[in-house]
């Protein structure tokens, strides 16, 4: 089966550059990959979804007797798709960061980028003079595009434009944070992705938008590449907060899932509802606070945090070992865990972050944790992918690995080795415990 190329995307200045392959790991991550979230139409139930706030910001529309609005997304609709010639083999994901100036986790991010086999790259933009590891100095934007809180949609477009120039073979781009902790190995992200391979947002259903956080096709980075100009005059005329300066709506969020969801209603490449990005809304009646449930997390729930609100998800200080666990084994569609101190987003009463937090219980840092924790999932060469469906056949691993002890134990006899034969014929025998592809 031809693997789907994906590309992650992270913002900041330089190019894009291959991925490191470090020794393998043992262990593989066997979780459940793609989760759809049901039909976008569907509303929570018994949400005011932060109405109190949203009464001057209730997402896209075009019925609010605006004709200009109307003739934009009639125009809109009309494009032609673009059709992008795709890469076929390895999964090529490209990761989109945007980041204040540092990166909260590298360590968590430099393992999962370092996997055996893994094929994609990252590009950085940083708002401020870029503070990261030498890992990630290849992956810095070379340019600088204004951007702040909510308004980064340029940042996010002039991404995509350099993904489409200096990574022809992408599949995928996905959009992350400064302060984003990723919680699954690029092979399951993988699998994911050959479960589901349409681009899929957090929407809210509600008010036609979706967090910021995001994993886009190809076809659909083409086409918004391709007609950015028509994008923001679709959003000028159809958002209201879109040529705001000072506003607490988000422009990111409309910018993206609301377009193409009109296009997907009239029958283009469909967009799904699911969230890449698990972030703590509970506590607040935000649409979005449903997420955080799929998760079935309760420790880190419970973990020590400055709770959220309608302008924000909670902030994480300090999570516990078993939190750690269930993030990882958790089963709720998600790859990265996001909101932590760091990198812009500050504690209460703007302290300074020091060394206090983000950490395990008080003391590992959770940098390290999460290092560890992906190393120990990733999957191992020739055993197998799994989603939904079963699993994906990669390489007999009972059939090389019995060629490679024969050679091994051939080699031992030639050397007058009295046990070789043993030895081989007790390694048959365990080679029946394992399943082949």
């Amino acid at each position: 089966m031809a693997l789907t190329s994906v590309v992650l995307c992270f913002s900041i200045f330089g190019g894009i550059r291959g991925i490191h392959s470090p020794p393998q790991q043992e262990e593989q991550d066997t979780s459940t990959a793609f989760v759809d979230l049901g039909s976008l139409e569907q509303v929570s139930t018994g949400t005011m979804n932060c109405l109190e706030q949203n009464q001057n910001w209730m997402g896209p529309d075009v019925t609010r007797n605006n004709p200009e609005a109307v003739k934009s997304l009639e125009s809109w609709n009309q494009l032609p798709a673009t059709k992008s010639t795709k890469a076929s083999g390895q999964p090529n994901l490209v990761f989109l960061m945007m980041i204040y100036q540092t990166i909260v986790f590298p360590k968590a991010w430099e393992t999962l980028l370092s996997e055996p086999d893994a094929k994609g790259g990252m590009l950085i933009h940083s708002k401020l003079k870029a503070n990261v590891p030498s890992f990630f100095q290849e992956y810095l934007m070379e340019e600088k595009v204004e951007n702040d809180r909510c308004k980064n949609h340029n940042v996010v477009l002039r991404m995509m434009n350099l993904t489409m120039t200096k990574s022809p073979d992408f599949t995928h781009v996905a959009v992350v944070s400064g302060d984003t902790l990723p919680i699954k190995p690029l092979s399951h992200m993988y699998a994911d992705l050959l479960a589901e391979g349409a681009s899929r947002f957090c929407a809210d259903a509600q008010y036609g938008r979706a967090e910021t956080y995001f994993i886009m096709g190809r076809d659909h980075v083409a086409f918004l590449d391709q007609n950015k100009d028509s994008l923001r005059l679709l959003i000028d005329k159809a958002s209201s907060e879109f040529s705001t300066l000072v506003h607490p709506a988000c422009t990111d969020e409309d910018m993206f899932y609301w377009p193409l969801q009109q296009r997907a209603e009239k029958g283009y490449e469909k967009v799904v509802g699911s969230c890449p990005m698990l972030t703590d809304w509970s506590h607040t009646d935000k649409y979005w606070s449903f997420n955080v449930e799929k998760c079935n997390c309760p420790e880190l729930l419970n973990s020590k945090k400055e709770l959220g609100n309608c302008n924000h998800p909670s902030v994480f200080y300090d999570i516990s070992a078993k939190a750690v666990q269930e993030i990882f084994a958790s089963e709720g569609g998600h790859w990265y865990l996001r909101k932590f101190t760091g990198d812009a987003v500050k504690m209460p009463g703007d302290k300074v972050v020091g060394d206090t937090v983000n950490k395990v219980d008080g003391k590992e840092p959770l940098d390290n944790a999460a290092s560890m924790e992906l190393k120990r999932r990733m999957k191992s060469k020739g055993t197998q992918l799994f989603m939904i469906g079963g699993p994906i056949p990669t390489i007999d691993i009972a059939k090389n690995l019995k060629e490679t002890l024969h050679s091994a134990f051939e080699e031992q006899r030639k050397k007058g080795s009295t046990k070789a034969t043993k030895l081989f014929d007790e390694a048959l025998t365990l080679m029946k415990e394992f399943p082949s592809s």
